[in-house]
């Protein structure tokens, strides 16, 4: 289990006391003791009787650092020029500070650690907000039928689903809603619409403005600058943002029924996001071959 130690990264051995000692060594101990390059740990302080150990890293394993006082000591204790007094300890004011906890109380505090962990990311998992976007909804031109459709689908499943509302046709409000929900915790946030191959489309580029390796897949493709088209096709798009799922589907209410009910498939099969779009671009390729017809003003054009 990976720690953050919050840059909280320096470690006080105290009751140390030091006579023509090599400080490379101290540090070279000590990094092997926590499994750390030597590289990553430094001395950077030393006193009458103490040295302070600065850790160069952002996280560390749990097993490397949970007891490990007494062990350090002994290490410490066997190099030339450094005498350790009776009360001699190993302190931090952060994570690190798990080094001085009895190995036995610090498994079982780590073990429910990890299960709460668990049952947090579970939870998180569950929690979906749903948006839709264009102008077309909007301005009430036409019902929205994917959001209640998707809320119904996704709750019957288990899921806490929340309507985030309608989002504009702009990339950057469309990021910026997507980027909030991220930092609230949900952890999938799906769109509909805004992602043709018109100029005002931008959904797809907004996805792509949090994570740049998005999974993108083709639906169908057209001839750039002909007609409306102003990109070379139809996509949809899967990617992730702070831990957070994202999922940009198209507009028309037939094709999200089908992308959802494959959408939920993958979740409960847990395969990857690459996956994932290749099987939604895959059923709604197979409804779009060979006809354009009926696609709407809700994110496709012909």
């Amino acid at each position: 289990m990976k720690l953050n130690l919050l840059a909280k990264t320096e470690l006080w051995v105290r009751g140390i006391v030091l006579s023509s000692a090599n400080l490379g060594d101290i540090a070279k101990v000590t990094a092997e003791l926590l499994s750390l390059p030597q590289d990553r740990v430094i001395v950077v302080d030393v006193g009458d009787d103490h040295v302070t150990l600065d850790l160069l890293t952002e996280d560390i394993d749990a097993e490397h650092i949970l007891g490990k006082e007494s062990e350090l000591l002994e290490r410490l204790s066997l190099l030339d020029g450094v005498t350790l007094t009776k009360n001699a300890s190993v302190h931090s004011e952060g994570i690190l500070g798990l080094i001085s906890v009895d190995p036995e109380a610090g498994s079982r505090a780590m073990k429910r650690a990890s299960e709460m962990s668990v049952e947090i990311e579970s939870r998180l998992e569950k929690r979906v907000v749903v948006f839709a976007t264009g102008f077309e909804v909007q301005r009430g031109m036409i019902e929205d039928t994917n959001t209640p459709w998707i809320a119904q689908r996704f709750s019957e499943k288990g899921y806490c689903v929340t309507v985030g509302g309608i989002l504009p046709d702009d990339v950057e409000s469309i990021a910026g809603a997507l980027r909030r929900v991220a930092h609230e915790g949900y952890g999938l946030a799906i769109t509909t619409g805004g992602v043709g191959a018109e100029e005002k489309d931008c959904t797809i580029e907004a996805v792509l403005r949090l994570d740049p390796s998005a999974e993108t897949r083709y639906t169908v493709k057209f001839t750039k600058g002909t007609g409306r088209h102003a990109k070379s096709g139809v996509r949809i798009a899967v990617g992730a943002a702070d831990g957070m799922m994202m999922v940009a589907l198209p507009g028309p209410h037939d094709e999200v029924v089908a992308a959802t009910g494959v959408l939920l498939e993958c979740l409960d099969e847990h395969v990857t996001r690459a996956e994932t779009a290749s099987r939604i671009a895959s059923v709604l390729k197979a409804r779009l071959t060979g006809s354009c017809h009926g696609h709407r003003a809700s994110g496709i054009g012909c």
